[in-house]
């Protein structure tokens, strides 16, 4: 009981666990199971809100999406099933209404061979949600329900402080605040040295020792740390989200610091990129150091445009850059096109957007069309350069396109034609007919002063 009452204060992050191979929730299974049970062991009504399950043998993935399965939830968000039951295992998340105890459940007709499941958590501050998160199995049908993951046990704190001690080469006592902190400290010094491998750190269990739920402000280690996990998912796993692990830096100047944090710890190993913190994620800022790459790639991709009379022009930061700073914005991370369709609505869109996907295909180029929106990624084969390429389609003098958050709306056509020219590194692209005037409908009357928070991702208290 002893050890129970100090949980909050001896591991501040109990119960962490994220949304990337790095630190989402790993548990290792004795034998093939039959039934997996995830809920809350909570004391005020929660929301069981994850992001996805899979079963693994070894380390390949097991598809059980077209097995024989039956669910059990205990509740879904609005009462719809797009947050409930198979969505898990398809990625898609599950989100209950806030209720006491909510619970998800699968049973399968037969023996799932796997030596372990993995839980991902959301990708947004909402992962505190599921600290409370207890995973249990059953090994035969006719069987008991068996607890394999508790995240506020006192079995948990155990195997934390395990990792703690493997991480910082000695054992940790468990009862010694002082040592503990020392020990932490301890870690980020063996890594900054090379006495220890990012890959050899468990990530997750060493973040338990960081308040991940944002009570209390980071102490330098401590952001440290979390500079050095978002750094290693992006390198090792090509992560780009951060929020799930950097919303508790709650100021402009705190998310700068940790940018910065990231940046010295980059250069410690050698690494000359210049990394930027963007609403997008974490990212090389080559943009200005790679402009001539961009823009022959820019130029390749309008030419195809043209050729199917897309009429393509510059639009959102890279317009916003090309007007206001006369240069690709510093912080962006992206470029950014628009090309008219045919079509007159969001069904028909969706349908001409595919056809230009493989129009782009066979010309050699590497496109990638993105869940849920329209935007499509123009990847050149060599170079690795990536263009976004975003549709519009008129009604009725109005031009329906990609705004503000990604929402489809309309604007006036005139701001969009008919094209004008806009010079760009010497260069002449296409622009709006009017482009202060669509910067303005996008990015309100602030657009031309630079920002790098604007449309952050999770809420800046000096926003």
């Amino acid at each position: 009981m002893y050890m129970e009452n100090r949980i909050p204060e001896v591991v501040p992050g109990i119960g962490y666990f994220g949304s990337s191979p790095c630190d989402s929730l790993w548990i290792n299974l004795e034998k093939s199971i039959c039934a997996v049970r995830l809920s809350l062991k909570c004391d005020a009504p929660e929301i069981l809100n994850l992001t996805g399950l899979q079963f693994h043998d070894g380390a390949r993935v097991i598809d059980w999406t077209a097995g024989k399965l039956q669910f059990v939830q205990s509740s879904s968000h609005m009462d719809d099933e797009r947050y409930a039951n198979i969505s898990l295992l398809q990625q898609r998340g599950i989100h209950t209404k806030r209720e006491l105890h909510p619970y998800w459940e699968m049973h399968a007709d037969e023996l799932i061979a796997a030596t372990s499941l993995r839980v991902f958590n959301r990708t947004d501050e909402w992962a505190q949600r599921s600290r409370s998160l207890t995973v249990q199995v059953k090994y035969s049908p006719d069987g008991t329900w068996q607890t394999v993951y508790d995240g506020l046990s006192a079995v948990a704190v155990l195997n934390a402080f395990n990792a703690l001690s493997k991480a910082c080469g000695k054992t940790v006592n468990i009862n010694d605040n002082s040592e503990r902190l020392d020990a932490i400290e301890l870690v980020r010094q063996r890594l900054l040295e090379g006495q220890i491998a990012f890959e050899d750190i468990n990530w997750r269990q060493i973040l338990q020792f960081v308040d991940m739920w944002g009570q209390a402000a980071l102490t330098s280690t401590e952001a440290e740390l979390v500079a050095a996990k978002i750094y290693y998912e992006k390198i090792k796993f090509n992560k780009w989200v951060v929020s799930d692990t950097a919303y508790m830096f709650r100021t402009r100047k705190a998310v700068i610091d940790l940018q910065r944090s990231i940046g010295l710890l980059a250069q410690n190993f050698g690494d000359k990129a210049e990394w930027t913190l963007t609403r997008h994620g974490l990212e090389p800022s080559q943009l200005r150091s790679r402009a001539e790459d961009f823009l022959r790639h820019m130029e390749q991709v309008c030419m195809h445009l043209s050729k199917l009379s897309r009429n393509p022009i510059l639009a959102y930061g890279t317009l916003l850059g090309a007007v206001r700073d006369k240069d690709f914005i510093a912080h962006d991370d992206d470029v950014d096109l628009l090309y008219r369709l045919n079509a007159k609505s969001q069904d028909e869109a969706d349908l001409e957007i595919n056809t230009i996907v493989e129009y782009f295909r066979h010309h050699g180029f590497a496109p990638i069309r993105f869940t849920g929106t329209l935007n499509v990624q123009i990847i050149a084969p060599h170079t690795g350069i990536a263009v976004d390429i975003f549709p519009y389609w008129v009604n009725d003098d109005i031009a329906f396109l990609h705004m503000e958050k990604m929402l489809l709306r309309g604007v006036p056509l005139r701001l969009l034609e008919p094209s004008s020219i806009i010079q760009f590194y010497e260069k002449e692209f296409g622009a709006p007919a009017d482009p202060e005037g669509f910067l303005l409908a996008r990015y309100g009357s602030g657009w031309n002063v630079s920002d790098q928070f604007f449309e952050w991702p999770w809420r800046l208290i000096d926003n």
